[in-house]
């Protein structure tokens, strides 16, 4: 090969005459196609910041991170790249990419025996280096994913424990000043199937893994933990804790503190936490975990009968700790939650008794000093479904204040950004969610959004493998694939979102949503089978306008949409946010929506106004 020829896989680029082919074949590429490609090429392995991509492909011209991720998307189609495994390019969330495929040497190739030596020398220099490197110049250096604990035996009253112990250790971990620790929604997927430890962490982009399982023999509880180095699967530290369930915030803060301590000692930075329980009572945090666990727990039910036994939970958990601040904050969230369930919808007595019990929830949990992340999320929650943005806004902010780096308040912050239509806010939290987990689902909506569908099928589908049981993800899944013309696996995903949803108790805007991707699907028997199910629900309770303007998009009834469109033009109540964003922003790119008669309507559409008073 000349000077200014790249070998990788099946390619050849050549820079002099600026072609790539493939085995041969001349492979079309645009001239900002060529330079991006060119780049990566040219500097394997190494990351390319966004910046150095704009200075070296658009110089001089002003242009958006969206042209550089076209540009991506564009390259990885013409290389036939699996985008759930790829092969050439991989993106770093949040800064830019890598090329990680193997490229040859240009040049012409040496003899074979100086051409062995050379191989010898480059991997006992890499050796060399990598031995000489200081800690903090590893790949990564302070980066840790906790893999879900293996239960060896717990009783089945304490069947929730491992799982809330491995979300504690998570959260305790995440305070650990210097260290990046991947969110539990991230590491879920590996419960039941977990692939080589070195490719887990090359799947979470983090330097180390920890590992272990829970035991209970009578009253005490033992945890054993491995702390593993990713690249190389070697063992850095081990160690199994005995304690009784009485001293489970002294195991805790055993479990920090080591891993802290490993760490530190191997890649320097990480700081031992400080640690303050969220309650005195080991009991009263026990219940706690067990809430916890109701929500997450994979046995079907209907959002009304788990929010019961959560709500239990957390009584049982308060009866132990009258002054827990978390547990009346965790009641709040739900309650303020299940006011946009379709049974407080249709129902305006039950939607105030939920609306009061919140307020007096959010009231202790206020009273415990300074107020808690949970605190102030609740109080965004309640804010928003009683129709008080600033409000809302201004608690999320809070909330951020005391735990910059909480994914679960930065998903929570996002959505509510997306249902109110502030989409300034809901790109900006987007971004700061990408730093803290570059693989919460949000991620994958926020694609679709902007039109990059095939980033959202990426994110999409691997927040699907993560929480198979969501219905909504395979709508969204549906959507973005439907876009890209995939109208046959659009339908099969939509299938078993379909099942998931019509089993799960689905609200009213579920419902329309459902129709409305059956029929961009190619799915419209189903499509109208579906809005008959919410036309039923019209016929006897209070489905919205703005929800019935969607079914009847649906079914192609565009006249029927306008007048249910006007309607909720008209009014600044009863308004679901999702859907009132959606069809304001149109970003379902629906060809109706977009005649002068519905922009209008549109135009009209605004997040409903309120007083403090109000939440």
């Amino acid at each position: 090969m000349k000077d200014s020829t790249f070998s990788f896989g099946e390619y050849v680029l050549d820079l002099e005459l600026r072609e790539l082919r493939r085995q041969g074949e001349l492979v079309p590429l645009s001239a900002r196609l060529f330079d991006t490609l060119s780049l990566l090429v040219q500097r394997p392995g190494e990351l390319i910041t966004k910046e150095e991509f704009f200075a070296a492909v658009w110089p001089g011209v002003v242009v958006e991170e969206n042209n550089l991720s076209q540009a991506i998307s564009s390259l990885r189609k013409l290389l036939e790249e699996n985008l759930d495994q790829p092969r050439y390019i991989v993106t770093v969330p949040g800064k830019g990419y890598q090329f990680v495929a193997r490229v040859g040497v240009p040049g012409v190739a040496p003899p074979r025996l100086l051409g062995a030596l050379a191989v010898v020398f480059v991997v006992v220099a890499v050796g060399l280096v990598w031995a000489l490197l200081p800690a903090g110049d590893s790949p990564q250096p302070a980066s840790i994913a906790v893999l879900p604990l293996e239960d060896i035996g717990t009783s089945p009253d304490y069947r929730f424990f491992p799982e809330g112990l491995h979300d504690e250790i998570v959260h305790n971990l995440s305070k650990i000043e210097g260290v990046r620790v991947t969110p539990r929604a991230s590491v879920t997927r590996f419960r039941d199937e977990r692939p080589a430890i070195r490719d887990i962490a090359d799947q979470l982009g983090v330097a180390t893994i920890l590992e272990g399982s829970v035991q209970q023999v009578n009253d005490e509880v033992r945890v054993s933990l491995r702390l593993i180095r990713g690249a190389d699967e070697e063992n850095l530290w081990s160690q199994t804790f005995r304690r009784s369930f009485a001293e489970l915030f002294d195991l805790q803060r055993d479990i920090a503190s080591s891993v802290a301590g490993s760490l530190q000692d191997h890649f320097g930075g990480a700081q031992i936490p400080q640690l303050t329980p969220r309650t005195q009572s080991t009991q009263a945090y026990l219940s706690y975990l067990k809430a916890k666990f109701v929500l997450s727990d994979p046995t079907p039910g209907t959002s009304r009968a788990v929010s019961e036994s959560y709500q239990a939970a957390l009584d049982e958990a308060l009866s132990h700790d009258p002054e827990f601040g978390d547990a009346y904050a965790l009641k709040a969230i739900d309650q303020a939650t299940a006011v946009m369930r379709p049974y407080a919808v249709s129902d305006p007595v039950v939607r105030m008794q939920l609306i009061e019990r919140a307020r007096e929830n959010l009231a202790a949990a206020f009273l415990v000093d300074p107020p808690s992340v949970l605190a102030h999320t609740a109080k965004a929650r309640l804010c928003e479904v009683t129709y008080n943005p600033v409000e809302a806004r201004d608690h999320y902010e809070r909330a951020l204040q005391l735990d910059p780096n909480s994914r679960d308040t930065l998903i929570d912050y996002s959505a509510f950004a997306y249902r109110a239509g502030l989409w300034e806010l809901f790109s900006n939290t987007q971004a700061r969610l990408e730093r803290v987990d570059p693989q919460a689902g949000l991620l994958g909506v926020n694609s679709y959004i902007e039109r990059d569908y095939d980033e959202a099928v990426r994110y999409l589908r691997a927040w699907r493998d993560r929480i198979p049981l969501a219905g909504l993800i395979y709508f969204w899944l549906s959507m973005s694939l439907t876009a890209q013309g995939r109208e046959a696996e659009a339908r099969n995903e939509l299938r078993i979102g379909a099942a998931l949803t019509m089993e799960a108790d689905p609200s009213d805007v579920d419902l329309a949503q459902l129709a409305y991707a059956q029929h961009r699907s190619g799915m419209k028997v189903q499509a109208g089978e579906t809005v008959e199910v919410l036309n039923k629900r019209a016929a006897t309770g209070s489905v919205s306008d703005l929800t019935l303007a969607l079914a009847m998009l649906a079914i192609d009834d565009t006249e029927s949409a306008y007048a249910h469109l006007e309607k909720a033009a008209s009014t600044r109540v009863n308004r679901p946010f999702a859907l009132q964003f959606r069809i304001q922003h149109n970003i379902f790119a629906d060809a109706a929506l977009d005649r002068p008669e519905f922009v209008a309507l549109r135009d009209q559409l605004g997040f409903a106004g309120g007083t403090a008073s109000d939440c």
